[in-house]
Parts: C-alpha cells; structure tokens; sequence
C-alpha cells in the first residue's frame, strides 16, 4: 500500500520506481519485486509527477516546496519554495528545472543546488493575459521552455530569462503538456482541439477539433 493515493505518473531508474503519494510521501520501489526501498516525508500531498535524472529524484508538492532527493536513500538534498502548489510536473535541460506553480508563476532552477535563476508571474500582465494555473508538464526545447496554463494560453519563455517569447490561445483550459518535435509544439486544449505551432514563432501550423473535450498530452 502506497499511502493515501497516487495522482501522478511514475518516474523510473534502471533499478526503482518513483512515485508520489497523497500521504505526503515519496516512494522508492524495487523494478523487479515492488517492495518499498525507501520512502521520504514531504509534508503535503504530491500530485506532481516525479522527475528521476543522474542519480536524483525531483518532486513538488501542495505545500509549494520542490525537493532535489537522493535516488538511492531518498535524503532530501536541497528544497525550494514555490508561491503556490506545485502539481506540475517538472522538467530539465542544460542544467536547470522548470516547472510553474497554481499562483501562475514559472520557475527556472540551478538543478545542482535549487537556486532561483528566474521566476516569471503571467498573472494580470498586459495584452489580455489573466490569471490561471500551471498544470501542465513544461518542454524545453530550442533555447525555450513551452506550458500549457489553465488562462486558455500555451506559453513559450525564453529558457535563459524566463522572458515571455509568445503566448497562443485556445479558448480553453490547457492541461495537456506539449510535444516539440521538428520545429513544432503540438498541444491540445480542454475544448477538445489540437493544434501544431511554430515553436518559433507560436504561428498555427495545423488544427484538428476532436469528437470530444480532452485533458490528454499529445507525444511524438
């Protein structure tokens, strides 16, 4: 038994499995038998998804903290607090962690010792933006970082700064996480559309309505 419920997906080593629990723990498992190797105490529920990359383990929580643990013992190494739940999942690229939080703030970490680069607040700025929720997992890709917020908007941010690249609306919720691949992001929105973007520029490449609203991620 694994607390009190699990609504996240798992992250996996050669040899374990990772995953967060509304007990407000961290799980290590076996691969090979399912027992528990080690289990580390956050505090508050974990929904964000966890994130195992060279030998640690990254996760998020309700309570806004974002945690670096080591893979094998799970010691917390370092801790971060965020402005508001974190449930997110989290990503990384050339040394950093994104992720973004429910106050609609988007972070960039020094994924070696959790110091903030940049954060970037998308709440109650110019040009129609409004406030919302980053649930979506973040792709980093070509010098950007793209996520989907619950303000109906895709975000593009530039990954050394946290500027905001370009926004493109669709109408609705945006939980899905978005694919890069070829010089395109595909995302889809609650309505129930998917669309392909210049990751470039954010211009539409192509959409598709589907039969009905969706939450899903799309993949290449």
């Amino acid at each position: 038994m694994l607390g009190a419920g699990l609504a996240n997906e798992a992250a996996l080593s050669k040899t374990m499995m990772y995953v967060g629990s509304h007990d407000g723990h961290v799980y290590a498992l076996s691969r090979k038998t399912g027992k528990i190797i080690w289990k580390t105490q956050v505090g508050s529920e974990v929904e964000c998804s966890q994130l195992y990359y060279r030998g640690r383990v990254y996760s998020g929580s309700h309570s806004g903290q974002v945690r670096a643990m080591d893979a094998k013992t799970g010691h917390i190494l370092w801790t971060f607090q965020a402005s508001g739940e974190v449930k997110s999942g989290l990503s990384t690229a050339d040394g950093r962690l994104y992720f973004g939080d429910y106050s609609s703030t988007m972070y960039a970490l020094r994924i070696s010792s959790g110091e903030l680069l940049w954060r970037t607040h998308t709440a109650g700025l110019s040009s129609g933006y409004r406030s919302g929720s980053f649930y979506s997992t973040p792709s980093a890709a070509y010098g950007r970082v793209y996520i989907g917020n619950t303000d109906g908007k895709l975000y593009s941010f530039v990954a050394s700064n946290g500027q905001i690249a370009w926004t493109h609306s669709f109408g609705s919720w945006v939980y899905g996480s978005p694919a890069v691949h070829n010089g395109l992001v595909f995302e889809t929105g609650y309505a129930g559309v998917v669309e392909a973007l210049s990751a470039r520029t954010g211009n539409v490449q192509w959409q598709h309505t589907l039969p009905y609203r969706t939450t899903a991620s799309p993949t290449v």
